[in-house]
């Protein structure tokens, strides 16, 4: 079952000034579906999608995030949705700046609901303190070099209090010490992360990439890490380059950079 839900909404975003855009964005809500991402994948393959097709599940039963992991959503307490953006001059080899406006939308929207402490572990974990609070998978289609469309996906912790086993998630109820409407989350996410992307496409690229690396989890203190022969090491981080490797400062004070299966975080 699903209900297909039309809106409008007037977002003011900064790139040197105030503008106004308006955006049209359509709204799938389902009741249960294996993947929110996967849903737009196939529905875009059989017919066009306009720009902001949002697809909103009440409960997410086969979610996917990074490194093959699976993400669980608690039916009516998790906001699992993914986003359909189209583009045109984004080329591939900046397919990280998506990332890092989506992760910047994020961060923003929480904070205007007055969510503090909130960080991104690369890539695109979010962090509420040292608890993991959702992540952020991101499918990007590409066309003679160009990025022709992403679906963007997020997964957040709401008004959840049991996660079975898990004692590094946090819902925002946790973390936060009050409940939250979902639908008015999920407006202004795509509020947000439609704002973001219209900064990324006026050329913000290194300025969304700055604000990315302020938000890294554990920047600039000393950690710890398994490299991908599961060996430990102690190490600083200190950024990402442009193609979203991340850099790391080890023992010998050089600058090391690791793709996304090269390296793990232990805290």
């Amino acid at each position: 079952m699903s209900k297909v839900i039309t809106f409008l909404f007037l977002v003011a975003f900064l790139f040197g000034n105030i503008n106004t855009i308006l955006i049209h964005l359509k709204l799938i809500k389902l009741s249960a579906i294996d993947s929110t991402n996967d849903y737009l994948k196939k529905i875009s393959n059989e017919s066009h999608l306009e720009d902001n097709t949002v697809v909103w599940a009440e409960s997410q039963l086969q979610g996917r995030g990074q490194r093959d992991a699976i993400w669980h959503s608690e039916e009516g307490k998790s906001l699992t949705f993914s986003v359909f953006k189209c583009f045109s001059e984004t080329k591939v080899l900046e397919q990280f700046s998506i990332n890092c406006a989506v992760s910047i939308a994020v961060k923003k929207t929480l904070n205007r609901l007055g969510v503090n402490d909130i960080k991104i572990k690369w890539p695109n974990d979010i962090m509420a303190g040292n608890h993991k609070l959702g992540g952020i998978l991101i499918e990007n289609r590409l066309r003679e070099g160009s990025i022709n469309n992403s679906i963007i996906g997020i997964g957040l912790n709401v008004n959840n209090t049991d996660f079975h086993n898990l004692p590094k998630a946090i819902s925002l109820y946790q973390h936060h010490g009050m409940k939250f409407e979902i639908s008015e989350l999920i407006s202004l996410l795509v509020e947000g992360i439609t704002a973001e992307i219209e900064r990324l496409k006026a050329g913000g690229y290194e300025n969304l990439k700055q604000d990315y690396e302020t938000l890294l989890f554990r920047k600039d203190v000393i950690t710890v890490f398994n490299d991908r022969n599961q060996v430990r090491f102690n190490g600083i981080v200190r950024g990402v380059t442009n193609d979203g490797q991340l850099r790391v400062e080890t023992e010998d004070e050089s600058i090391n950079t690791f793709g996304l299966k090269e390296i793990e975080m232990l805290y």
